[in-house]
């Protein structure tokens, strides 16, 4: 299991997106949605003149019947490709890689094992 107080959150990893990138974009896109999943894509810019992003990620969260994705898949699939894409630009990586948020996500598929 992971100790979730080792991990910088998405939010945490957005602060410092900004504070890098004062004048710099963060945009998502819908990339697939049906009943069971969704896809999302965020993209990372430095300021409003770049044609092209530095750093993207994607993520995929499944729909479930229960729990925090049957009503906010789409806003923490959003969270996460974010994450993943600040994670890319090595934002916010200082004392892991993935997320606290993704390493939540492995504790309960762990718990759920058990």
């Amino acid at each position: 299991m992971f100790d979730l107080n080792e991990y910088t959150t998405v939010a945490e990893r957005i602060k410092l997106f900004r504070q890098g990138h004062p004048m710099g974009r963060i945009i998502t896109y819908l990339v697939a949605e049906s009943s069971t999943h969704i896809v999302m894509k965020a993209e990372l810019y430095r300021d409003d003149e770049d044609p092209r992003p530095f750093s993207t990620g994607y993520a995929k969260e499944v729909i479930s019947e229960r729990g925090v994705n049957r009503d906010f898949a789409l806003e923490s699939c959003e969270t996460s490709a974010i994450g993943i894409a600040c994670k890319n630009a090595n934002i916010g990586t200082e004392r892991h890689a993935i997320s606290r948020e993704e390493a939540a996500k492995v504790n309960k598929l762990y718990r759920d094992w058990e």
